[in-house]
């Protein structure tokens, strides 16, 4: 009898510590996720953004610094608002351009650093941009350049 009462307090006691642990690590990771890092809110302005969102992934050489908080129009351009991890520092010449992610991939701002030692803060405005590529608006100046360069090979020749 005393042997089973044993086995049972045992059994208990690791119950326990699982318990604790099981909660620990739930805690922790509800943590990570409904906590954001703090950040601190910079502009930029874009001619396009091209099918950047609300929530996109504002990046530095491939690593998630921040995301888009938000896309308005002001005086006819893209204004874009962009709240950024507290603990990563933009140079105020740093540039700010929007890339895809692959072929057909979604949009994100990919941030490339400058080396002037001034820093943005919250509120500053990114001064150096690079549109969007539009795929299609590409593709139209291509062809129409193609069209002029084979055009006027075709006009010489029937001129000669």
């Amino acid at each position: 009898m005393g042997e089973s009462r044993t086995i049972r307090f045992v059994i208990g006691v690791i119950a326990l510590i699982l318990g604790a642990v099981v909660l620990v690590v739930t805690g922790r990771l509800v943590a990570e996720n409904l906590i954001p890092p703090p950040t601190y809110a910079i502009s930029a302005d874009f001619e396009n953004v091209g099918g950047l969102k609300t929530g996109d992934e504002i990046q530095i050489g491939g690593v998630t610094i921040g995301h888009v908080a938000r896309i308005s129009l002001e005086k006819g351009r893209a204004h874009v608002v962009m709240r950024i991890e507290r603990s990563v520092r933009i140079s105020s010449d740093a540039v700010a351009e929007i890339s895809t992610a692959g072929i057909v991939g979604g949009r994100y701002i990919a941030i490339i650093p400058g080396r002037d030692q001034h820093y943005l803060s919250e509120g500053d405005t990114l001064r150096h941009t690079h549109s969007a590529l539009i795929l299609d608006n590409a593709l139209e100046q291509l062809f129409k350049n193609v069209g002029k360069m084979t055009g006027s090979d075709s006009e010489k020749r029937q001129t000669e």
